[in-house]
């Protein structure tokens, strides 16, 4: 029978043993702990189903995804401070993805040597990354602040206490918010303190450590790109004495045109207030892994170690005219 003979019609399709164990391994050469490494698998033969695995690894530097479909995915390895990791992977069964995540440390860049042998090098870095630091002596240093007995001020104990609210504990210069002397009544004050515009992106982390002093109030730590919205970071714990605090920038932060801000909020119409001093931006986090010295080679043969990004070489040892060749190695707290 030939008549009406309709077209090829097809069925959905049905999976069938598609469902496998994948987990993933990662470790450090330099032996740094691989959590927060990020790890994201993105399949790419079948995109109509969108399908993509990302995990944070702990300290363990191991996850398991215990039902993971198989096909074609492309892997990426992430962990600030060390070279990001890609490729193309087929997941057909059980599979172990192992990853060794290599540190990136900058090279000792622009070594000159002068004719007279004195040799000048900075740490490495297109740009390279410049802490800022603020401890408030002299002035406010750039910050933007108020002024006023509504907002923040410079001063120092002496000068931004009052009854209800002191800032003994500190004998130096310092930037505070006093709701107290302001007075009862009114609207409560809310009132930031904004630092000058810092650049972030050529740093692989960045902590920000400040001493800071909260009575009863609120005190949390922003940032914002280019004057834009105040993004949270971190919302401060009351502290009747002035304490050390530090926070690592998240990396959406690391950007140019960057401001730390100090938000201010009294929490009723009679509030006390909060001070800030000695403000650190840094990309060396407080007791880790520092650069240490500098090792200097001389056509081959070590001469000294030095602190400094300078060193004079002894010219009564050196021929006019006689090409030398200088090297300089930076020596790293961990080896």
């Amino acid at each position: 029978y030939a008549e009406n003979e309709s077209e090829v019609r097809f069925s959905n399709c049905l999976d069938k043993d598609m469902i496998t164990q994948v987990s993933v391994t990662v470790i450090t050469n330099s032996g740094d702990s691989p959590e927060e490494t990020d790890v994201m698998l993105t399949n790419t033969s079948e995109p109509e189903l969108a399908l993509v695995y990302e995990v944070e690894l702990d300290a363990t530097g191991y996850f398991m995804w215990e039902e993971f479909r198989k096909g074609t995915y492309d892997v990426y390895v992430e962990k600030n401070g060390f070279a990001p990791i890609m490729e193309t992977v087929e997941i057909d069964g059980p599979t172990n993805l192992s990853y060794i995540l290599e540190e990136l440390l900058a090279p000792v860049a622009d070594l000159h040597v002068t004719p007279t042998g004195f040799a000048t090098w900075r740490p490495g870095g297109v740009i390279p990354f410049e802490p800022a630091s603020f401890d408030f002596e002299a002035d406010a240093q750039g910050w933007d602040i108020q002024g006023n007995v509504n907002g923040w001020q410079w001063g120092n104990n002496a000068s931004l206490s009052s009854a209800f609210m002191n800032f003994n504990g500190n004998s130096t210069n310092f930037i505070a918010a006093n709701a107290d002397a302001a007075g009862s009544g009114g609207t409560p004050i809310v009132a930031m303190a904004k630092s000058p515009m810092m650049t972030l992106e050529n740093a692989d982390q960045v902590y920000l450590s400040f001493d800071y002093k909260l009575t009863t109030d609120d005190l949390s730590v922003h940032y914002s790109i280019a004057d834009g919205a105040p993004v949270l970071i971190e919302q401060l714990a009351a502290a009747s004495a002035w304490t050390a605090h530090t926070v690592m920038l998240p990396e959406e932060a690391l950007a140019a045109d960057v401001q730390i801000i100090f938000l201010y909020e009294e929490a009723s119409t009679w509030g006390y207030g909060a001070g800030v001093d000695n403000v650190v931006v840094s990309d060396v986090e407080p007791d880790s892994r520092a650069l240490e010295y500098y090792k200097v080679w001389l056509d081959g043969i070590f001469v000294t170690d030095t602190p400094e990004t300078f060193y004079q070489y002894d010219p009564a040892t050196l021929v006019p005219g006689q090409e030398y060749f200088s090297e300089v190695a930076a020596v790293y707290s961990n080896g």
